[in-house]
């Protein structure tokens, strides 16, 4: 099953996101249900249980359809975040496609540094709110 959501704020769009849910738990996913929840909210609430997420942030290109929801040119640069959502027995129960514009929305997270006879490292990512700046 895929769904797709478009984020706007003050009426100008800044996220589209595509979700992926394989077929045999997609089936008590319905319109109504979906209106009011994200897919992995209501994966959760059904009992499907996300315990872990591997997670990509790149850039790519605005196809015809994010372009068109997004409101930029086709092949505009776009940021994209991927991510593969597993349950507890490494299940795969969805894989969530964002795209966002850019101008509109940036990433931010604090992480600590280790220090160790290695040397530094980054560690404990934790995500901040992720405002839409217009």
């Amino acid at each position: 099953m895929m769904v797709q959501r478009c984020r706007s704020y003050e009426e100008s769009p800044f996220l589209l996101t595509t979700s992926f849910v394989p077929e045999a738990l997609a089936r008590p996913l319905t319109r109504r249900l979906l209106a009011t929840k994200t897919v992995l909210v209501a994966l959760d609430e059904l009992g499907v249980r996300p315990v872990t997420a591997e997670q990509t942030v790149t850039a790519v290109i605005a196809d015809p359809v994010a372009a068109r929801h997004l409101g930029v040119e086709p092949a505009s640069a776009l940021m994209c975040i991927q991510r593969l959502i597993r349950d507890g027995g490494g299940r795969s129960i969805e894989h969530q496609n964002h795209v966002y514009r850019p101008d509109r929305c940036h990433l931010q997270s604090r992480v600590s540094i280790e220090r160790s006879a290695g040397g530094l490292r980054w560690v404990d990512a934790q995500p901040l709110p992720i405002p839409a700046w217009l």
